[in-house]
């Protein structure tokens, strides 16, 4: 084989390899661009799926918002209504209310004066020197002081009802010179008391509305006296007592 002949077959060969690698590498990025776009549709369905579940969760998050805006908005209104319910009652309690149901002939204001014992004043005589005194207390001592009690005096007709003003329960009921005498517990600090000769139509322990009857009047011309305390000191019912017409 000649020289020549030698050379020819080297560039045949060395063409050979290059279509052979020039295939190689096509095929390499054939199969590179082919895996991308595999990649790239991959990717974009995932992103796809991804954007989906995002928004699902999105609507999901914005309906438990508004079932959660709608619950505290019932709340918030159930919480309403029970604070105005409770004031409502809380209200009642206080005796605003007239205890008069029926024909009224008169309001007057008319404080009673009552005598109490003084409180001790750490200057008491002793039994020692009340013998050496005989017995007696000393001379210009005053042994009881005089309290006036605010006090509303209504006159009635007959079938008139005197009712409470509040609701409470009832603390007292006494029968005395004066007639009876009916005390309501309201629970908030108010008391009152009504006074009139004739038979209460309650007992202790009742527990009574705003307008429960507690005495009916059976004659013309009848009165009965109203009173009310005020953390135990007694309070001019004028100032309480919601009065129209």
């Amino acid at each position: 084989m000649t020289k020549e002949t030698m050379e020819k077959e080297k560039k045949k060969l060395t063409e050979k390899q290059v279509n052979r690698i020039l295939m190689i590498c096509i095929g390499v990025m054939l199969v590179c661009v082919i895996g991308m776009f595999i990649c790239t549709i991959k990717l974009s369905n995932e992103n796809q799926l991804l954007q989906e579940e995002i928004l699902q969760i999105h609507n999901q998050a914005e309906l438990e918002k508004k079932e959660l805006s709608e619950k505290v908005t019932l709340l918030s209104n159930q919480l309403t209504a029970w604070i105005e319910e409770e004031e409502a009652q809380a209200q009642k309690k206080v005796p605003t209310g007239l205890p008069v149901s029926g024909k009224v002939i008169t309001i007057e204001s008319e404080p009673i004066i009552i005598a109490t014992e003084p409180e001790g004043t750490g200057q008491e005589e002793t039994d020692d020197e009340a013998a050496e005194n005989g017995g007696e207390t000393a001379e210009g001592e005053e042994t009881v002081v005089e309290q006036e009690i605010p006090t509303v005096v209504f006159g009635v007709k007959k079938e008139t009802q005197i009712v409470a003003a509040g609701a409470g329960e009832v603390k007292s009921v006494e029968s005395g010179a004066d007639g009876t005498s009916v005390m309501i517990d309201h629970g908030n600090g108010y008391v009152s008391v009504y006074l009139f000769k004739g038979n209460a139509k309650v007992k202790v322990g009742d527990e009574v509305l705003r307008g429960t009857l507690l005495f009916e009047v059976t004659s013309n011309n009848a009165k009965f006296s109203f009173q009310i305390l005020e953390n135990g000191n007694y309070v001019n019912p004028m100032d309480l007592m919601e009065i129209h017409g």
